[in-house]
């Protein structure tokens, strides 16, 4: 008797001491988000004239600890020519490429004179990634760039020429087009005269979805006559776990001209 198998993962072959991870055959397991995970199904086929056991499937290489196989499914021998399912899975801890070596002990016992004994190996790998922080900010319905040094009327950065008694008061808006939620941990002015804005709080609080939205305030207060220059910051992250922690500020100029002073009552 021969002890002869075949693996195969997607419905394609998996070659015996293959080296080389295959997105096709599910040894490649693409980009996987660090501690997410993904699960692959791969079919062992005992092509022996034998029934043959699965003594155990091992993981062995430079990170084995990442990926963790199932037990044979269903349990018990594989007859000639019937194939069994086993599970691999992949959690990566931190990003870049990981590797590892998927092997299946398996035998055929027809007694004690005739002990076959096979270690089926492949090569399995997948990379982990921490996602990018991507976000958009406008006013007025106009984007407003990152880094925007050029207040403008038509995005209410630029508070135009003010000459009411009253504060004036913008609205902005703030987008998440990330992958994942992000949290915005605070917005505060800078620049030259940053007491004459005040911002307002995100609204409504909590996380920003992906590609949802949401909006705060800038409030210019009356004070001097004269141009106010100031930069609104706004500091966001995403938090994935202490692997993947994303930050970011997001910044803007904003101006105002108060061209005249609040009237002096007097009696």
């Amino acid at each position: 008797s021969v002890l002869q198998t075949s693996a195969s993962g997607n419905g394609n072959p998996i070659t015996n001491g293959s080296v080389t991870p295959n997105i096709t055959n599910h040894t490649d397991f693409g980009n996987i988000h660090v501690s997410a995970n993904l699960i692959r199904t791969y079919t062992f086929l005992n092509t022996s004239t034998d029934s043959l056991s699965i003594d155990s499937i091992k993981i062995t290489g430079t990170d084995q600890e990442l990926f963790t196989p199932g037990s044979i499914t269903p349990a018990g021998k594989i007859a000639p020519g019937v194939s069994k399912t086993f599970t691999v899975t992949f959690v990566p801890t931190s990003s870049g490429l990981k590797t590892a070596a998927v092997n299946i002990y398996s035998n055929i016992n027809s007694g004690t004179i005739c002990v076959l004994q096979q270690t089926y190996t492949f090569a399995v790998q997948g990379t982990g990634f921490c996602p990018a922080l991507t976000s958009s900010a406008s006013g007025n319905g106009n984007p407003i760039t990152n880094g925007s040094v050029t207040p403008s009327l038509t995005n209410f950065t630029d508070f135009g020429n003010l000459n009411s008694i009253e504060n004036l008061i913008r609205t902005y808006s703030f987008q998440n087009t990330s992958t994942d939620s992000l949290s915005v941990d605070s917005i505060k002015m800078s620049g030259a005269d940053p007491s004459s804005f005040i911002p307002g709080s995100l609204i409504p609080a909590g996380k920003i979805a992906p590609g949802a939205s949401k909006t705060f305030t800038v409030t210019y207060v009356m004070s001097s006559l004269g141009i106010k220059n100031a930069t609104v910051n706004i500091y966001s992250n995403i938090d994935s776990g202490s692997v993947c922690l994303i930050q970011q500020t997001y910044t803007f100029a904003v101006k105002a001209n108060q061209i005249s002073l609040a009237p002096v009552i007097t009696t």
